[in-house]
């Protein structure tokens, strides 16, 4: 069935930026193809630091992860499972403990069975879908300057 979307929905999302050696850490939901940097929904009433916290502690079971600079605020327009959204997602760069996130190869699974995360190397960005593609493009330039708004 076709026709038009329903109203945008007005999200706000947490997304942290893990760096290892050269490679990022990405995550994907099983039933989606494309990849994105780990994190989630702000829910009403969280400051987006904490709702990154939470989401960190939910994926990847990383309660002592270090919360750094917000490196971008980026506004994305998207459609999703046949609803149309509005974003604004705060990207920031964190540390975890070596024990949360090992850097293996392959995808692999941690605390949440939906997800698969998994290490590209940035150079090799280009062939990935990442979505929003405005993260894809900042990682490969590693456009790690504190606080854009794109």
């Amino acid at each position: 069935m076709t026709g038009p979307l329903p109203p945008e929905a007005v999200i706000a999302r947490a997304a942290a930026v893990v760096l290892h050696d050269g490679r990022v850490l990405l995550s994907r939901n099983l039933e989606d193809a494309f990849w994105s940097l780990p994190g989630g929904r702000v829910e009403p009433g969280e400051r987006a630091e904490e709702a990154l916290r939470r989401e960190i502690i939910e994926e990847l079971g990383a309660g002592s992860a270090k919360i750094g600079t917000l490196l971008w605020r980026i506004e994305n327009r998207f459609a999703h499972s046949g609803r149309r959204y509005r974003e604004t997602g705060f990207y920031y760069r964190i540390e975890l403990p070596a024990e949360a996130c090992p850097v293996v190869q392959g995808e692999f699974a941690n605390v949440e069975p939906h997800l698969r995360l998994r290490w590209f190397p940035l150079a090799e960005l280009a062939a990935v879908d990442l979505r929003p593609d405005v993260v894809r493009r900042r990682l490969m330039a590693l456009t790690l300057r504190p606080t854009q708004h794109v």
